[in-house]
């Protein structure tokens, strides 16, 4: 059956948690392989940014089927896109008084477009989603490394050239981000999405956070 608007009929694949010192052999052994790459990890409310019909925008939490009533500039903003209708981009809400009175959204996977799922591998998703979504004031895009283990030994020293160029390319200040971003989702560039009913922790993604390794050393 075709989506066409509403909330979706499949909940979230959350990545599965590695803490550490075990995460720093499974970043360097994916790392080495070449069949993953890693993006941004934000502290952020996750759900749907859903396109009905009519092109008309509305963002749920994927905790409830009623939509989070996100109004004003962030909104008109992706009407403006012109997105495919009938489609379902997976993200999050961002709000942080310290950044600005809006909004933001930060999307990072293609779910449904036109009606159909995406039966496409991590990879051709993420180059499909950086064709639609461009990061600009209102909507934020994880940028993405190949070389996650390194990089998040410079999260982890206050070094991460990443979220340096994350605060100018979302032109908010670096000194607020650094303190908004978690870490690091390692995906499987082949894995595709299993749209489950319930919400599953997948192999195929895991994370790792900043504040677990610091747990860790305490």
């Amino acid at each position: 059956m075709k989506y066409t608007g509403g909330f979706p009929d499949f909940s979230i694949e959350k990545p599965m948690p590695m803490v550490w010192p075990s995460a720093k052999v499974a970043l360097e052994e994916r790392q080495a392989s070449g069949r993953y790459e890693a993006e941004l990890k934000l502290n952020e409310h996750r759900g749907f940014l859903t396109i009905d019909e009519n092109g008309e925008p509305t963002f749920y939490t994927y905790r409830y089927s009623t939509p989070i009533k996100l109004t004003g500039p962030v909104m008109e903003h992706v009407k403006r896109l012109n997105l495919p209708p009938c489609s379902v981009f997976d993200g999050g809400h961002f709000y942080r008084l310290a950044f600005s009175k809006n909004s933001y959204l930060w999307i990072f996977d293609v779910l449904v477009l036109n009606g159909e799922r995406v039966t496409l591998g991590w990879e051709q998703r993420r180059e499909l989603r950086d064709q639609l979504f461009k990061p600009d004031k209102y909507i934020w895009v994880p940028l993405r490394t190949d070389t996650f283990a390194t990089e998040f030994e410079a999260m982890l020293s206050g070094t991460s050239l990443l979220i340096k160029q994350a605060a100018l390319q979302y032109g908010v200040p670096y000194n607020l981000l650094v303190k908004e971003i978690e870490g690091l989702v390692i995906k499987r560039k082949d894995s595709k999405l299993r749209f489950p009913r319930t919400k599953i922790e997948s192999p195929s993604y895991i994370k790792v956070r900043i504040a677990d390794v610091n747990k860790g050393r305490k």
